[in-house]
């Protein structure tokens, strides 16, 4: 998966479950100002931190 569906996914599941940074944050335990460069671009989303936030929101 490159990083632009990474991105891409990231978004959906975002928007999808009404995550916002702050959570995703948490969930992959990194701070919510390196999700939004996630979600921006401006650093690649790792494919772990997809991983795990689907399998933490399938849980909930």
């Amino acid at each position: 998966m490159s990083d632009k569906a990474r991105r891409a996914k990231l978004r959906e599941l975002m928007e999808k479950h009404g995550l916002n940074a702050e959570t995703v944050g948490a969930i992959t335990f990194r701070r919510a100002q390196t999700v939004r460069a996630w979600t921006c671009g401006a650093r690649r989303t790792p494919a772990y931190a997809i991983k795990l936030l689907e399998s933490t929101v399938a849980r909930r």
